[in-house]
Protein backbone atom coordinates (compact mmCIF):
# COMPACT_ATOMS: atom_id res chain seq x y z
CA UNK A 1 0.00 0.00 0.00
CA UNK A 2 1.34 3.54 -1.30
CA UNK A 3 0.39 6.54 1.03
CA UNK A 4 1.02 9.68 -0.96
CA UNK A 5 3.14 12.72 0.09
CA UNK A 6 -0.48 14.88 0.21
CA UNK A 7 -2.02 12.04 2.60
CA UNK A 8 0.82 12.07 4.93
CA UNK A 9 1.07 16.31 4.68
CA UNK A 10 -2.94 15.72 5.96
CA UNK A 11 -2.40 13.51 8.44
CA UNK A 12 0.67 15.85 10.34
CA UNK A 13 -1.12 18.72 10.02
CA UNK A 14 -4.45 17.03 11.76
CA UNK A 15 -2.29 15.63 14.25
CA UNK A 16 -0.99 19.32 15.18
CA UNK A 17 -4.18 20.70 14.87
CA UNK A 18 -5.60 18.51 17.53
CA UNK A 19 -2.63 18.33 19.86
CA UNK A 20 -2.76 20.20 22.97
CA UNK A 21 -2.23 23.73 23.17
CA UNK A 22 1.18 24.48 24.67
CA UNK A 23 1.57 28.32 26.23
CA UNK A 24 4.30 29.66 25.25
CA UNK A 25 6.75 31.39 27.81
CA UNK A 26 5.84 34.72 29.47
CA UNK A 27 8.28 37.05 27.86
CA UNK A 28 9.35 40.88 28.64
CA UNK A 29 7.07 42.46 25.33
CA UNK A 30 4.48 40.65 26.89
CA UNK A 31 4.85 42.68 29.74
CA UNK A 32 5.46 46.17 28.65
CA UNK A 33 2.31 45.53 26.08
CA UNK A 34 0.10 44.76 29.35
CA UNK A 35 1.52 47.49 31.49
CA UNK A 36 -0.56 49.60 28.78
CA UNK A 37 -3.59 48.60 30.89
CA UNK A 38 -1.96 47.21 34.04
CA UNK A 39 0.72 49.66 35.02
CA UNK A 40 2.06 47.37 38.02
CA UNK A 41 2.27 44.21 35.98
CA UNK A 42 5.16 42.12 36.43
CA UNK A 43 6.49 38.83 34.69
CA UNK A 44 5.84 37.58 38.22
CA UNK A 45 2.20 38.27 37.71
CA UNK A 46 1.88 36.61 34.30
CA UNK A 47 4.21 33.35 35.23
CA UNK A 48 1.72 32.73 37.86
CA UNK A 49 -1.14 33.33 35.85
CA UNK A 50 -0.14 31.31 33.04
CA UNK A 51 0.69 28.68 35.94
CA UNK A 52 -2.71 28.77 36.96
CA UNK A 53 -4.09 28.12 33.29
CA UNK A 54 -2.28 25.31 33.05
CA UNK A 55 -3.22 23.58 36.43
CA UNK A 56 -6.60 24.84 36.67
CA UNK A 57 -7.75 24.85 33.18
CA UNK A 58 -6.91 21.44 32.06
CA UNK A 59 -8.01 19.68 34.99
CA UNK A 60 -11.36 20.20 33.60
CA UNK A 61 -11.13 20.19 29.90
CA UNK A 62 -8.19 20.63 26.99
CA UNK A 63 -6.14 24.05 27.41
CA UNK A 64 -7.75 27.30 24.73
CA UNK A 65 -5.47 28.91 23.48
CA UNK A 66 -5.21 32.71 24.94
CA UNK A 67 -6.49 33.80 21.19
CA UNK A 68 -9.34 31.74 20.83
CA UNK A 69 -11.33 34.13 23.08
CA UNK A 70 -12.27 38.22 23.27
CA UNK A 71 -11.28 39.76 26.30
CA UNK A 72 -14.88 40.47 26.83
CA UNK A 73 -15.53 36.48 26.90
CA UNK A 74 -12.71 35.45 29.14
CA UNK A 75 -14.22 38.28 31.43
CA UNK A 76 -17.24 35.93 31.53
CA UNK A 77 -16.10 32.92 31.52
CA UNK A 78 -13.17 32.82 33.72
CA UNK A 79 -15.75 33.47 36.55
CA UNK A 80 -17.78 30.93 35.11
CA UNK A 81 -15.21 28.24 35.01
CA UNK A 82 -14.37 29.42 39.02
CA UNK A 83 -17.91 28.43 39.93
CA UNK A 84 -18.02 25.10 37.54
CA UNK A 85 -14.63 24.11 39.37
CA UNK A 86 -16.26 24.80 43.21
CA UNK A 87 -19.07 22.37 42.10
CA UNK A 88 -16.46 20.28 40.94
CA UNK A 89 -14.86 20.20 44.33
CA UNK A 90 -18.08 20.07 46.23
CA UNK A 91 -18.78 23.79 47.32
CA UNK A 92 -15.01 24.07 48.19
CA UNK A 93 -13.07 27.60 46.34
CA UNK A 94 -10.61 26.07 44.12
CA UNK A 95 -9.74 29.59 41.94
CA UNK A 96 -10.19 32.36 44.10
CA UNK A 97 -10.44 35.74 43.07
CA UNK A 98 -7.20 36.87 43.20
CA UNK A 99 -5.83 33.75 40.90
CA UNK A 100 -8.74 34.67 38.51
CA UNK A 101 -7.54 37.98 38.12
CA UNK A 102 -4.47 36.68 37.62
CA UNK A 103 -5.56 34.07 34.75
CA UNK A 104 -7.50 36.66 33.81
CA UNK A 105 -4.26 39.02 33.01
CA UNK A 106 -2.55 36.60 31.73
CA UNK A 107 -4.80 35.56 29.00
CA UNK A 108 -5.89 39.20 27.80
CA UNK A 109 -2.09 39.94 27.76
CA UNK A 110 -0.89 37.51 25.53
CA UNK A 111 -4.36 36.88 23.60
CA UNK A 112 -6.31 39.85 22.12
CA UNK A 113 -6.29 42.94 23.61
CA UNK A 114 -9.81 44.72 22.55
CA UNK A 115 -10.34 48.53 22.65
CA UNK A 116 -12.83 47.98 26.09
CA UNK A 117 -10.99 50.16 28.32
CA UNK A 118 -13.64 49.26 31.01
CA UNK A 119 -12.13 45.66 32.51
CA UNK A 120 -9.29 46.20 35.16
Amino acid sequence: MKISKLSVLFILLLMVACGPIILAPVTLADVERGKNRYKDLTVSDLEKGKALCEKMCVSCHKMKSPNSKTEKQWRQIIPSMARHAMKKAGGKVVIDDSSQVLIYKYLVTVGPLTKDKSIK
